[in-house]
C-alpha cells in the first residue's frame, strides 16, 4: 500500500487515518464487541478510515481552491465513511451476540476467534496484513 513521505500534502491526513482507525477499532471492541472485533467489522472501519481521511483532505483542498465539485465529493466521501461506521457497529454487535449465544448454549468453540495481533495494522501489499514498526 502506498504511504506518503513527510513532504507530501496528504501525509497528515494519512496519519490521521491510522490514528482514527486504531482508536475506533479499540472503542468498538470495548463498547460493542465484548473485547473483540471480527474481520468484517474491521474491514468496514478500515474503509471508513480511508474515506474519512480522503474527505478531510479533499474538503481542505476544495476550501483553498473554492472548488464546489471537490466539496461535493468530500461530502460524499464523509457520508460513505459514516455508513461504513454504522455497518461496522451493526456487524460487531451481531458477532458479539453470536459469541454470547454460543457460550450460553455450551458450545464455546463456536464463539472463539483468534486474538488480534496488535502489531498488525491496515493491509499492506497484496492484501496481506502490514506489520507496524
Amino acid at each position: 500500500m502506498w504511504e506518503p513521505d513527510s513532504a507530501d500534502g496528504f501525509a497528515p491526513y494519512y496519519a490521521l487515518r491510522q490514528k482514527w482507525y486504531d482508536g475506533h477499532l479499540a472503542r468498538l471492541a470495548e463498547t460493542i464487541g465484548g473485547g473483540e472485533v471480527g474481520p468484517g467489522p474491521a474491514l468496514a472501519v478500515s474503509n471508513a478510515a480511508i474515506q474519512f481521511a480522503a474527505s478531510r483532505w479533499l474538503s481542505d483542498l476544495a476550501a483553498r481552491t473554492k472548488d464546489i465539485e471537490a466539496m461535493a465529493s468530500a461530502s460524499r466521501l464523509a457520508d460513505s465513511s459514516s455508513r461504513n461506521v454504522m455497518i461496522a457497529h451493526e456487524l460487531c454487535a451481531k458477532e458479539a451476540a453470536g459469541r454470547a449465544k454460543a457460550q450460553q448454549a455450551g458450545q464455546p468453540w463456536l464463539g472463539e476467534t483468534a486474538p488480534a495481533d496488535p502489531a498488525v495494522g491496515l493491509t499492506g501489499k497484496r492484501g496481506r496484513p502490514k506489520k507496524r514498526r
